[in-house]
């Protein structure tokens, strides 16, 4: 049985000045927090943490740049981010705001780290977001089991969630924030994808969280979850393409990262270890870019 432990954090933002936001905040607000953990928690003042003396104990490379231990192997080059974002996605960009509500849940080691995080994320607000860098200021803080605090009162460390609940045969499966998986290199978009597709997703995402930040990967048979994938079957769908674009900081340049979005009616019947698995995406997402925000799935019973 997986045991990945989990724990969130809720932060509340108010812009300073007008403020427009874009149509998915998500990047956004990563690329500031990452800057700004660099600078809470960087000693070396290095251009590249690579070879940096301080990587193997460095929160910042555990948090951004997380190192793999099979790298020298040819396996997993980079394990998964320990956190996920959960941002806000806009019907359009430019809509003015006068709050900013997002939420992280960290995974592993990484829940010790909070108190870091809760203080890059104000550091990161003071310095401003958006084209203009309007600041903001951060308001609240909430984790689960604790009263919603101001800064002042200090940065709570979440309490470790609750397992989530195991689900039944047949799921629907709301994908809120673009879903971006690949088949054979190739995106995959809401006409193209397909049970086995969606099964060895849920496998690779989940176990690789398993793997690196909780404790039971060693007992699961991924070859043998990877062939029940292919009894994965999408029963219903109302799904399609959203379009979404970033600017990279790092590449000065704009990144496509659009994905699908709606919902889907799946199957489980035939494929039980890949359903026990699902359960947890909703605390971990789905496809790539997860830690910006992108693959939110919520999952309730399907009538």
């Amino acid at each position: 049985m997986l045991d990945v432990q989990t724990g969130w954090i809720r932060f509340s933002l108010e812009p300073q000045a007008p403020f427009r936001a874009p149509a998915f905040d998500g990047s956004m607000l990563r690329g500031g927090f990452g800057h700004a953990l660099r600078r809470l928690v960087c000693v070396m003042r290095q251009r590249d943490c690579a070879g940096c003396p301080l990587e193997s104990g460095c929160m910042y490379v555990r948090l951004f740049e997380t190192r793999s231990d099979w790298a020298a192997e040819g396996r997993y080059r980079r394990a998964p981010h320990p956190f996920v974002l959960r941002g806000n996605l806009r019907d359009r960009r430019g809509e003015p705001v006068e709050r900013i509500d997002f939420r992280m849940t960290l995974f592993g080691a990484a829940l010790a780290d909070a108190p870091f995080v809760a203080r890059a994320v104000e550091e990161a607000a003071a310095r401003g977001f958006g084209p203009d860098r309007t600041r903001f200021a951060l308001r609240e803080i909430a984790v689960a089991g604790q009263a919603a605090r101001t800064p002042e009162q200090g940065y709570p460390l979440p309490a470790p969630a609750e397992d989530p609940p195991p689900l039944p045969e047949r799921v629907r499966m709301v994908f809120v924030t673009p879903v971006r998986l690949t088949r054979q290199g190739r995106p995959v978009d809401a006409g193209t994808l397909d049970g086995p597709t969606l099964g060895r997703a849920i496998l690779r995402r989940v176990g690789l969280m398993a793997t690196f930040h909780g404790q039971g990967a060693d007992a699961l048979d991924f070859a043998a979850l990877s062939a029940e994938a292919d009894a994965v079957r999408i029963v219903d769908r109302n799904l399609r393409w959203r379009k979404l674009v970033r600017r990279s900081a790092r590449q000065k340049a704009r990144q496509a990262i659009g994905g699908i979005v709606g919902e889907v009616s799946v199957d489980f019947a035939d494929a039980p270890g890949i359903g026990e698995l699902a359960r947890w995406l909703p605390a971990m997402h789905l496809g790539k870019g997860t830690s910006m925000g992108l693959g939110q799935v919520e999952i309730v019973p399907d009538a």
